[in-house]
């Protein structure tokens, strides 16, 4: 079973953020509230559920992580992309490799994210 976790690109700080608790205030969904007053109100907040796999470091693969990875079509040919992993359900695939589940491939490497590194995006 793949462990459900989220991490949040904060849109005003410009910085990524892992929160351990989200809940629901007044309507909202918030990961901190003081004396009545909520911090952190989802609208803030792009989300990017974990994928449940890691890298070849060891690194946690998450939606909009771009990643380095090899894949080896049928026939024998070795594929090396550079794209960005998201979620189209029913599960993780690369945007430009939409074909391909990331559990297909034989090698992945986290090498940055589309809000931190936006240069690594290929057109």
């Amino acid at each position: 079973m793949r462990e459900i976790k989220f991490r949040a690109w904060d849109t005003e700080d410009k910085e990524m953020t892992y929160i351990e608790d989200w809940y629901w205030y007044e309507e909202q969904l918030v990961h901190d509230v003081k004396e009545g007053v909520a911090n952190g109100l989802y609208r803030k907040y792009q989300l990017m559920q974990y994928t449940g796999l890691k890298d070849k470091n060891g690194v946690e693969i998450y939606e909009g992580d771009i990643i380095k990875g090899m894949l080896t079509l049928e026939g024998g040919d070795c594929y090396d992309f550079t794209d960005t992993v998201s979620y189209i359900a029913p599960e993780f695939l690369c945007d430009n490799n939409a074909d391909f589940p990331l559990t297909q491939y034989e090698t992945l490497e986290v090498i940055g994210n589309k809000f931190e590194n936006p240069e690594l995006v290929q057109p």
